[in-house]
């Protein structure tokens, strides 16, 4: 699913008129939907928040509306690594986020291995088999990551970071949007304490691809919520 970055100002009339500019952080649309997802800074709670405007009705969509537009439950099954997966959509009930919450399950016992969940509406969304792969290879990574030095970590996620931000770029899409609240969620699975070095690994990152540090982070911000 490809996504464009929309700025406040590219939003339609209507739209605009409903939200606050000040509060706003940033919006995009797909090649086949014909709905905005927008994300707004709710200033008393400090918190991100999703919403979805559907330029047909020309109102936001309430909870049930949204999810009614998603195939909830259903099965998927891997075969070749023994394990099949119950998918389900599911509103974040601070942020208002659609979320794909993945359950992984022996083939053999049925016994749950692992669960996880990705925003539906993320420009570095990735297929569930294939996200659903990397984890099986990784389950026994926090157990690794845990062994090595501050260093060797912050080397380990501006590698990873700097690769996943190429290939955003490679598709047409601002690098930025590899930025947002999955990225740090499965950053925090493998590194519970990741705010503790993040903004090294923003700073590395930074002089990596020749960019100002305070820039960059500030784009992290904006798209995590995270405060350095």
């Amino acid at each position: 699913m490809i996504y464009r970055h929309l700025e406040f100002e590219e939003l339609s009339s209507s739209l605009r008129a409903r939200l606050d500019e000040g509060n706003f952080l940033h919006a995009c649309e797909s090649a086949n939907m014909q709905n905005t997802i927008v994300w707004m800074m709710d200033g008393e709670n400090g918190i991100r928040i999703e919403l979805e405007w559907d330029p047909n009705k020309n109102d936001f969509l309430e909870s049930p509306e949204r999810l009614a537009m998603f195939r909830s439950p259903y099965q998927v099954d891997l075969q070749e690594a023994a394990v099949y997966a119950k998918i389900c959509h599911l509103l974040d009930p601070n942020e208002g986020s659609l979320k794909e919450e993945v359950s992984v399950f022996s083939l053999d016992d049925g016994v749950e291995i692992f669960k996880f969940c990705q925003d539906v509406y993320s420009p570095v969304r990735i297929d569930v088999k294939d996200l659903i792969k990397r984890k099986l290879e990784d389950v026994g990574f926090p157990r690794l990551y845990a062994t090595w030095s501050s260093e060797r970590k912050i080397e380990y996620w501006v590698s990873s970071l700097y690769r996943l931000r190429r290939a955003t770029g490679e598709r047409g899409i601002h690098e930025d949007e590899t930025f947002g609240i999955g990225i740090l969620e499965r950053m925090r699975q493998v590194d519970p304490h990741i705010n503790r070095i993040l903004r090294d690994v923003i700073n590395e990152l930074a002089r990596m691809e020749r960019l100002d540090s305070t820039e960059l982070a500030r784009a992290f911000e904006i798209r995590t919520g995270v405060k350095f």
